[in-house]
């Protein structure tokens, strides 16, 4: 078959398919998963358990063999090694090449992890599976306090505690976004409170850091109280006792002969910080989503929230922005393609004429854009 000749005779058909592929190809275009690198699938994975103060044989022989029993119980597993030393042990899983999807392999592994940790010995920390070696943060924001509007200074730091809850609204937030496969935040500060007590008070009293800590256990009663079954309905029973502020620690009676309270034996102190406090949220996208519009549905979200709920002087700054990174490359390229065929057309018109000029110059981009109506199909993001 001539496919010139075809082309010149069946010009309406020629047309209709070019007028298709066009369309197709500037749809796919516009609306294809965008990202700043391609998604690469990760088939490793590691079992990680803790056990302090173990020898590596005894960690070998209780930790590491039970769960390399029940791991080996995973068809799509196809290399498995381990390494036991002092205090922990590290098991690498390897899936097969043929898994496209290792989310449910490793949620196969999760479950016979968890099966066994029952018969771990007692000392030994609950089994970490980490498998999120791929993850990518296409946004990083920094959660900060900055002054208000006329003030030279911060009049009131908040607490890292507070900037964890501010954390914490923003993360459920954004989880909500159907593009948003995860997101995380780092820099939380533990919460800690330290209790000091001098030397001749410790001598006085009779009083070892064991007693005290039993004393303050003993008030703070943090065990369910059970429940009341009656004829009508059931009731939870709540404990009082919890400590829910400084103030009742420094009130406990630590000394009942002599009615002392622990803000007259002991120094009640929490740890300061010698600068300002800040946390770190990243937002990774899902597989085969765009990028872009994951950035828009972002900013949408963040700033409902600042209009309705966030104080004034807490500030999002984006400290990664890969959505920014690619919609400059994107388009730099349609810059630049724009650039070559103007060039093109220009050195053809100069040398040929305007006809073979102009069929020279469409060529291209007719090309390239009927080339993105074929390829979405094969799974090619931009």
């Amino acid at each position: 078959m001539n496919l010139p000749r075809f082309a010149l005779t069946h010009r309406a058909v020629v047309l209709a398919f070019l007028g298709v592929f066009l369309a197709v190809g500037v749809f796919n275009f516009s609306t294809m998963p965008r990202r700043e690198d391609p998604e690469i699938t990760i088939r490793d994975a590691l079992v990680l358990t803790r056990w302090p103060g173990a020898s590596a044989q005894r960690v070998d022989e209780l930790i590491t063999d039970p769960l390399e029993e029940v791991l080996a119980q995973v068809a799509e597993i196809d290399k498995m090694r381990s390494k036991s030393m002092t205090g922990i042990s590290v098991i690498q899983l390897t899936a097969e090449d043929r898994i496209k999807n290792t989310d449910q392999v490793w949620d196969d592994v999760l479950a016979k992890v968890e099966s066994v940790q029952v018969k771990l010995p007692p000392g030994a920390e609950y089994s970490l599976v980490n498998s999120d070696f791929g993850d990518v943060y296409e946004i990083v924001f920094a959660l900060h306090q900055v002054p208000l509007e006329g003030d030279t200074g911060i009049g009131h730091p908040y607490t890292p505690r507070e900037l964890e809850r501010f954390a914490e609204r923003i993360e459920d937030e954004l989880q909500l976004i159907a593009a948003v496969g995860k997101v995380d935040f780092w820099g939380v500060q533990q919460e800690q409170i330290y209790i000091e007590v001098d030397s001749a008070d410790w001598a006085r009293l009779a009083l070892t850091p064991q007693a005290l800590s039993d004393i303050f256990t003993a008030r703070n009663i943090v065990d369910p109280g059970g429940e009341l079954d009656t004829e009508r309905a059931r009731y939870a029973i709540n404990t009082t006792g919890e400590f829910s502020s400084v103030a009742q620690i420094e009130d406990l009676i630590v000394d009942r002969r002599y009615q002392e309270p622990a803000s007259s034996l002991t120094r009640v102190t929490l740890p300061t910080l010698a600068h300002q406090p800040a946390l770190v949220i990243g937002v990774s996208m899902k597989g085969g989503k765009n990028v872009v519009g994951l950035s828009r549905a972002v900013d949408d979200t963040l700033a409902g929230l600042a209009a309705t709920w966030l104080p004034p002087d807490i500030r999002l700054t984006r400290v990664n922005d890969l959505p920014r990174q690619v919609e400059t490359r994107i388009t730099d390229f349609q810059f630049n393609l724009l650039q070559g065929v103007l060039i093109v057309l220009g050195v053809a018109l100069l040398a040929m004429g305007w006809r073979p000029a102009l069929i020279m110059a469409t060529a291209v981009p007719l090309s390239m854009i009927a080339a993105f109506a074929v390829v979405r199909l094969f799974g090619v993001e931009l």
